[in-house]
């Protein structure tokens, strides 16, 4: 039987890592502190259990999900659970995510509110930012499908949307006007939601996206958990751990 060669090797646990997510400039910082912490969950585990006769979580805080130290402040109405979903319009597991996100979004509970927040984890996905909160402020309802059709030109129709002339043309497209997107795009409104979205990736400590923000308190993502089914499950167990704590 042929040994794989070095090369291929590399290449395979390459794919493996970046199966789930679109990693920052700092690479897979993330899955480093999956390993360390991972090595001291089992005595918190056992602990918990102690404390609640409910059968244990097959999920590991420290590697299946993180809690943030210190928690990010939530904006959202007292009373409710936030969830954020930290992404990139040009990420391509983001992408896939899409319609598990819509599902959650279109039948969560009333005590959740759920957000997109574009991630500046990497300075080349400023300008993707700004093109999603201009569409998101001219399309406020989704009557248009900006986000969607801007997803669909990037990842299906792989059109470039690199620069400003590039992303008006789509909005022109859409019924949107020259002026409308030029106006909202260089916006105070624009200053004020950018600096919103950096301080969620920062104070998120994610290194990849996508990423879920549990009312501000714990972090997952498809790559920590395991893949969308896992992901789905832990983003259901924090909600109704914080649910319990009201």
């Amino acid at each position: 039987m042929k040994l794989p060669t070095i090369k291929a090797i590399v290449l395979i646990s390459f794919f493996s890592i970046s199966l789930y997510g679109c990693f920052s400039n700092d690479g897979q910082a993330e899955n480093t502190e999956s390993q360390v912490n991972a090595t001291a969950q089992p005595a918190q585990a056992v602990r918990e259990v102690a404390k609640k006769p409910a059968a244990p979580s097959p999920f590991i805080e420290g590697k299946h999900y993180f809690k943030l130290s210190p928690p990010l402040n939530t904006s959202t109405e007292e009373g409710k659970i936030e969830v954020l979903e930290l992404f990139w319009l040009g990420c391509p597991h983001c992408y896939s995510l899409e319609p598990a996100m819509k599902r959650f979004k279109d039948s969560k509970p009333d005590d959740v509110s759920f957000e997109q927040i574009p991630a500046t984890l990497n300075p080349s996905w400023f300008f993707h930012a700004k093109v999603f909160y201009t569409a998101k402020m001219l399309d406020p309802t989704a009557s248009k499908g900006l986000i969607h059709k801007l997803f669909v030109a990037l990842h299906e129709k792989r059109i470039k949307i690199n620069k400003p002339s590039e992303a008006r043309e789509l909005f022109l497209e859409s019924g949107i006007s020259a002026m409308q997107f030029n106006n909202t795009f260089n916006s105070m409104a624009m200053s004020a939601k950018m600096s919103h979205a950096n301080l969620v990736s920062s104070g998120s400590q994610a290194q990849s996206v996508p990423t879920l923000i549990i009312n501000g308190k714990y972090r997952t993502s498809p790559y920590s958990a395991g893949g969308e089914g896992n992901l789905l499950k832990i983003l259901n167990m924090l909600i109704q751990r914080e649910r319990e704590l009201k």
